[in-house]
């Protein structure tokens, strides 16, 4: 399911709406692949999660411009979800990055997580 699909669907009808806010799987795909990541919008799609399990995809782009404020924020928007991360995919991210999330998720429990792409 694309990630604008819980959304749009968020958006026709009052009974579609509470629905999809009500449903915490419509909710459980995350990928980090801008520039300038909307933050507020990601945090809001892994709170909807509701505890559901989590995939999520981060990539370079994020840390083209500012990396370790991006990596930061990023771990900020992670940690209170590690306990139901399902996938955690990084691509091509800058070792220092790695360094910051791995650092930071090595201090955590992740009970649900299956896959680790790096």
């Amino acid at each position: 399911m694309d990630n604008s699909s819980p959304i749009l669907a968020s958006h026709v009808f009052r009974t579609w709406r509470n629905h999809a806010l009500s449903t915490g799987t419509l909710w459980t795909k995350d990928e980090l692949q801008t520039r300038t990541p909307d933050f507020e919008k990601h945090r809001t799609l892994m709170d909807r999660a509701n505890g559901a399990p989590l995939d999520v995809t981060i990539d370079e782009t994020p840390f083209r411009n500012s990396s370790v404020k991006h990596a930061k924020e990023i771990m900020r928007l992670l940690v209170p979800h590690v306990s139901h991360l399902r996938t955690l995919e990084v691509w091509r991210v800058p070792r220092k990055i790695l360094r910051i999330i791995f650092d930071r998720l090595a201090e955590l429990s992740a009970p649900q997580l299956r896959k680790l792409t790096v």
